[in-house]
């Protein structure tokens, strides 16, 4: 029986994979000056605009960080 939910799941060294790729992709972005919101944006400008809540977001934000890259909005 179908109930219409799907779960995905994924392990942390999946999401660290994930995190890790987003941040190749905004890294030139953020050396432009761009906020980490509006780099992601070009990286990946299907989204909502409310996805600065979601945890990826944080994740990767946290990711930018520990890479040296002091947060901006």
């Amino acid at each position: 029986m179908n109930d219409g939910i799907t779960v995905i799941s994924q392990t942390t060294a999946e999401r660290r994979a994930e995190i890790k790729e987003l941040f190749i992709g905004v890294k030139p972005f953020l050396e432009q000056g761009l906020s980490l919101k509006r780099a992601t944006l070009k990286v990946k400008p299907d989204l909502s605009s409310n996805f600065s809540n979601k945890r990826w977001y944080k994740d990767l934000r946290d990711y930018c960080e520990e890479q040296g890259y002091r947060r901006r909005y």
